[in-house]
């Protein structure tokens, strides 16, 4: 334990001869640290920019070694043979003229937009909570009308439920 304790007393004594660091040492420090942060991010824009030009390098390459588009490459034709004016419609509908095909999706865009708003209607809050409020009230005016001409059986009783209630208390 003796040997522990001077391990200890060693160690601290060390670390109080190690030689501090001084106000103009800390600035340099922070001058360098500031300046390696500047360094590294200058090294990660150039691998950046290094792997940007190798892909682009690549695509390059791909496009020499095959320049057809996506649609070409499908159909399996050379490269510049397929042009918009050349493409023609397949499925049920290619017998349709594109007049045809442009008043079809209007009315379905019509529809949908039918269809939205009537979801509309049924989600909207509003004429539900005004539906139950309108409800309430006529219950509440129900209630008053009731009350307003019966008054005198409604203060009898009122009147027995209060002397009831003293009873009760004094037993």
């Amino acid at each position: 334990m003796a040997e522990e304790q001077k391990t200890a007393g060693e160690a601290a004594k060390a670390k109080a001869e190690k030689p501090k660091p001084k106000a103009g040492d800390r600035e340099k420090t922070a001058a360098q640290a500031a300046k390696e942060k500047v360094e590294r991010r200058e090294e990660l824009a150039a691998a950046e920019e290094e792997a940007r030009d190798e892909v682009e390098a690549e695509e390059k390459e791909a496009k020499k070694e095959d320049p057809r588009t996506p649609q070409e490459k499908a159909v399996g034709v050379e490269a510049g043979t397929i042009e918009t004016s050349n493409l023609t419609e397949t499925g049920p509908d290619s017998d349709k003229s594109p007049e045809e095909l442009r008043k079809e999706v209007e009315a379905a865009r019509e529809e949908l937009a039918d269809t939205v708003t009537e979801l509309g209607q049924k989600v909207d809050p509003r004429p539900n909570v005004e539906a139950a409020a309108e409800k309430a009230k006529a219950q509440a005016n129900a209630a008053a009308d009731t009350a307003r001409s019966n008054a005198v059986p409604i203060a009898v009783g009122a009147g027995f439920l209060l002397i009831l209630l003293i009873w009760l208390r004094r037993r």
